[in-house]
């Protein structure tokens, strides 16, 4: 009787963060790893509301400063863009309660920010760089991940992103007046792995 009752005590308390599991603002760290882009860190936040039942809708952001791309060209020529990205991505995620932990997926749509961006030419040791504006971008994400609670008030989670994303610039600034410049299109397409703590309630 005593373990009937104590494994229904644990039962009824899994299920309860099972409830809160769903509602929650987390913080996380990030790393996108972008085709045309060197790899990069940044953080960022989600918020998590359920819907029904095994059915939750996220709006997230995060913050990557300093995502660069450098190539060489013939010559001894070298070039590099590089900016600030500011996604902001709202989506639906199915919930799946497992016996210690919950496993999530789904997707969503983001619309992609881009700061402080920045085209630099060295050639022959001499380096002259000039501010560029990139098109802010409409663009697509999936999701994964696992969400283990550390308590009532708190839980781990671990996820992957994929995101499906192309930009390409819009001008570039020299001595202060903007030139209109069509750029090579950059494949964002990549994945991130982020992880952080949520905070059900």
């Amino acid at each position: 009787m005593k373990r009937f009752i104590a494994a229904t005590a644990l039962g009824l308390m899994m299920a309860a963060c099972a409830a809160e599991a769903a509602n929650g603002l987390a913080l996380y760290g990030s790393y996108w790893a972008p085709k045309d882009m060197d790899a990069n860190y940044g953080g960022g936040g989600k918020l998590k509301m359920l819907v029904s039942s095994g059915l939750s809708m996220e709006i997230r952001g995060a913050y990557f400063k300093g995502l660069k791309k450098e190539e060489s060209a013939s010559g001894g020529i070298e070039t590099e863009n590089k900016f600030t990205s500011i996604p902001v991505e709202a989506g639906m995620v199915f919930d799946f309660p497992m016996e210690k932990f919950y496993i999530y997926a789904g997707g969503g749509a983001g619309y992609y920010m881009f700061e402080d961006g920045e085209f630099s030419v060295t050639d022959s040791g001499t380096s002259e760089s000039y501010d560029v504006e990139y098109d802010n971008k409409w663009g697509w994400y999936a999701v994964a991940g696992v969400e283990m609670p550390l308590s009532s008030q708190m839980l781990l989670f671990a996820e992957v992103q994929y995101r499906w994303l192309k930009i390409e610039a819009d001008d570039l600034e020299i001595d202060g007046e903007d030139v209109p410049y069509s750029g090579e299109e950059m494949n964002m397409d990549g994945y991130s792995v982020n992880a952080g703590l949520l905070f059900p309630w």
